[in-house]
């Protein structure tokens, strides 16, 4: 009896095995021996921001029963003067030569920022006259047209059309700019106007101040150039936004130096890097989150009737991004069988230029199907023989012995 009760007891044992072992090998095979994989998608350019992500499987696919790692790589590097850099010359007719070699030299070093750093540069011309204004050549990247447009522009005379002049230069300034970016703009304003008495020369120098007003505004770099001298200057000197952006004839060398210096200050301020990063990865309902297995830890996990959001962030300034996160993931049903993607994206926000999402590559994720059962060994039945009984032979009777009987002590009477 005792030998059939201890192996009744080996073969439940063996059967709670083969029941229980399959249903947790979902989690105790954590992961695939398949070689990794990378998944890389191209750099994306928007708002001054050159951001690249990337992702590693720790498997091509997997089973039901097996959990996938995914490693997410992101680099974020960011620049001032994202749009480019952006000069419009707002000029009037005459002398031809006069004051020429001041707008070709701003064009000129325009040029040569652009060949030097790749950065985009445009320039514009606005024409005014007495009678109103026009543009005369539209923002463009053609530097070598801007300069000849420049050099060719009508001779006229007379005063007045400055502050239509003004409006449409700062129109079109900030119809270059891209929305969001912080500006790296000029306005070089060419005019000068009588310093005579009566009302209305009076009245032509408060149409000049006006639109000097208008154009300091803008959050462009103003600078002003005086095309006669003397006192026909004075009010041209109240034009510009500092001091140090004022020139007049014959200087033709102050006004290009300070658009380079100005550069210069432009990209090499403060804005340059980025503001903060975040990072949103989905995880469809076929897959699930391994719960405290992202490094760094989520900032929040947000659920759905369809998606589950794993959601990290990175509020601090930096020069630039480079980060990495790393998560794991299990099919929900351990019968499922497909291909199943995960979708994602980062959240960037530049110190210049303004925040926006970049996709992350899309992450397949295939399932196999359900693992094998794991096979148990079945135990075989020697035949014992039943154990035969025994005759014992019965206990020994007692035998009487001759002893002697003993005789009674009489007891003494008193």
């Amino acid at each position: 009896m005792l030998v059939r009760k201890v192996f009744s007891l080996i073969a439940a044992l063996v059967l709670i095995v083969v029941l229980v072992l399959p249903l947790t090998g979902a989690r105790a095979r954590a992961f695939p021996t398949d070689e990794p994989i990378v998944i890389s998608g191209d750099p994306v350019e928007v708002g001054g921001c050159t951001t690249s992500i990337s992702h590693t499987l720790s498997a091509s696919e997997i089973k039901a029963c097996e959990t996938l790692s995914v490693t997410t790589r992101v680099a974020s590097a960011c620049t001032a003067c994202a749009g480019g850099v952006n000069v419009v010359l707002i000029r009037s007719g005459g002398i031809p030569g006069s004051y020429n070699p001041v707008g070709i030299g701003v064009i000129d070093e325009l040029q040569r920022f652009s060949e030097d750093t790749g950065t985009k540069a445009s320039a514009a011309i606005v024409y005014y006259d007495p009678y109103g204004a026009r543009v005369e050549f539209p923002m463009s990247e053609d530097l070598d047209k801007a300069r000849g447009a420049f050099s060719t522009t009508p001779i006229s005379s007379g005063f007045g059309g400055w502050e239509r002049a003004a409006t449409m230069g700062v129109s079109v300034l900030r119809a270059a700019a891209e929305s969001g970016q912080t500006r790296c703009d000029f306005i070089v304003f060419f005019g000068y106007t009588k310093e005579h008495g009566g009302v209305s020369w009076e009245d032509l120098r408060q149409q000049l101040l006006r639109a000097g007003a208008t154009m300091r505004r803008d959050d462009s770099t103003l600078m002003a150039h005086c095309v006669s001298g003397g006192e026909n200057c004075v009010t041209m000197r109240a034009i510009p936004s500092s001091p140090r952006y004022y020139s007049e004839q014959p200087d033709h060398r102050k006004i290009p130096a300070a658009v380079k210096t100005r550069i210069g200050e432009y990209t090499a301020r403060d804005p340059a890097g980025l503001r903060s990063l975040g990072l949103d990865q989905g995880v469809p309902l076929e897959l699930i989150y391994a719960i405290d297995s992202a490094i760094p830890p989520l900032a929040d996990l947000v659920a759905d009737p369809m998606t589950t959001t794993l959601r990290w962030r990175w509020d601090v300034p930096m020069d630039e991004a480079e980060v990495e996160t790393t998560y794991r993931v299990a099919p929900t049903d351990l019968d499922a069988e497909g291909v199943f993607v995960m979708a994602g994206s980062a959240d960037i926000e530049p110190r210049s230029g303004k925040r926006h999402a970049v996709p992350m590559p899309s992450i397949p994720v295939t399932i196999t199907g359900p693992c094998e059962p794991i096979a148990t060994p079945t135990s075989t039945q020697t035949n014992t023989p039943e154990p035969t009984e025994t005759s014992v032979p019965p206990p020994p009777t007692a035998t009487k012995a001759n002893t002697p009987t003993s005789t009674p002590t009489p007891s003494p009477q008193p």
